[in-house]
């Protein structure tokens, strides 16, 4: 927060910067003296998503006043005119609020597969998606309070493996100078489920490697609008490599390949297991909103699956559980609903099989009841959602419901 010296300033206009800056794009708001009395701000960043601006711009929108200091309105159909004093004490808690605006008040935020919306959270963005093939849905916005990431320095090693450690993995630290043998240990490790974290692109950038197979890597970019990524090895090491200048002979340049795995101290329960098929199946424009809602997917999942282990038995997998009873609960639903798109509800289907297949979730046979009734909830509250419903059993209802 700015001293009252600087509050006081004669300028015409002050400028602030975010500590927290969130989208992609510059934007740039100027508010005068007479609009916002020793509070002008002029706010520069790398990036505002809608809603801070929303809040810079009309906070009596965002505010809720339950108590006399913030008036919404003065008497029946006239809005509030706050008083100077009220006006200011607005833009104060404003801005001591605004470090933990984006934790608090965008709880809806998602965890999925998504680009992230800034230059410098890529950090946050690569530990995120190692610990989701571990199994731990967590999201970035906490990492980055955790590492003590910033906008103007990103995140380095260290602030990653301290968050790492919050969330009980530890990050390590390997060097190596010959691109085989750092090829060969890195691979070691992703046979083993474990994914590395990676600064490419001269130490300018954080992604994650989650796969190898055929000769080609798996990877998590943040940067790329699909997220899921696949490199040959030319590629990967092209991108991989660091050159550093000797100190003592400027024409010598060693280079380096450092790779971090993220190794688990707990015991996982589910863990992703992708292949290049199921990266390109990702990559389709037409599937983006299973990449977005990944975590979405696993949540309700795992409320009617099971990671199987190797004492599981009398079980099945989701896609057979599909095959015996999908046709009947998407010819169910559109018979109740009256008119739901049943190509999209078969497809919704197929997003959950290719989640449950990626972690390996089980059905057991005395859970199948259960797990008809799970399905068929999950669909109808996405119908309800997306195509609306009509009030039922009610004697004022003007309209009735369609059925085929």
């Amino acid at each position: 927060m700015r001293s009252q010296k600087e509050m006081n300033t004669s300028q015409d206009t002050e400028r602030w910067s975010l500590r927290q800056p969130r989208g992609e794009l510059a934007t740039t708001v100027e508010r005068h003296h007479h609009n916002a009395p020793q509070l002008g701000l002029e706010v520069k960043t790398l990036g505002t998503d809608p809603l801070q601006f929303l809040i810079l711009i009309r906070p009596d929108m965002i505010i809720h006043n339950r108590d006399d200091r913030f008036p919404r309105s003065h008497g029946k159909g006239k809005k509030a005119q706050p008083g100077k004093h009220k006006q200011e004490e607005r833009w104060l808690l404003l801005r001591q609020s605004l470090d933990s605006f984006s934790s608090d008040f965008l709880t809806f935020a998602l965890m999925g597969l998504y680009p992230q919306p800034n230059d410098w959270q890529c950090g946050p963005f690569a530990l995120k998606h190692a610990l989701l093939m571990l199994g731990k849905l967590v999201d970035e916005k906490d990492i980055s309070r955790h590492a003590g990431a910033n906008w103007w320095s990103g995140s380095d090693e260290i602030q990653l493996a301290k968050a790492a450690r919050y969330y009980d993995t530890e990050l390590l630290m390997i060097r190596r100078h010959d691109p085989e043998q750092a090829r060969r240990e890195m691979t070691h490790y992703l046979r083993r489920g474990i994914p590395s974290l990676l600064c490419v692109h001269d130490w300018e950038h954080w992604v994650t490697v989650v796969k190898s197979e055929k000769g080609k890597y798996i990877l998590l970019d943040s940067k790329d609008e699909a997220v899921l990524t696949i490199l040959t090895w030319s590629q990967l090491k092209n991108t991989w490599v660091y050159y550093e200048q000797d100190e003592h002979d400027k024409k010598f340049y060693r280079t380096i390949y450092d790779f971090h795995p993220v190794v688990p101290k707990f015991r996982i329960r589910s863990k992703a297991s992708f292949s290049l098929a199921k990266a390109k199946y990702l990559r389709r424009p037409e599937n983006r909103m299973l990449s977005k809602h990944w975590d979405h997917f696993i949540e309700d999942l795992l409320a009617i699956c099971k990671p199987r282990t190797p004492l599981s038995e009398n079980v099945f997998s989701l896609g057979e559980f599909l095959r015996r009873h999908g046709e009947m609960i998407v010819d169910q639903l559109a018979y109740w609903h009256g008119w739901i798109n049943e190509r999209q509800a078969s497809k919704l289907l197929r997003h959950m099989r290719f989640v449950a297949d990626t972690y390996g979730l089980v059905i057991h046979e005395e859970e199948e009841k259960r797990a008809i009734a799970g399905i068929t909830a999950i669909l109808s509250l996405w119908a309800a959602a997306k195509f609306g419903v009509q009030p039922l059993y009610e004697t004022n209802s003007a309209k009735h419901r369609r059925r085929r």
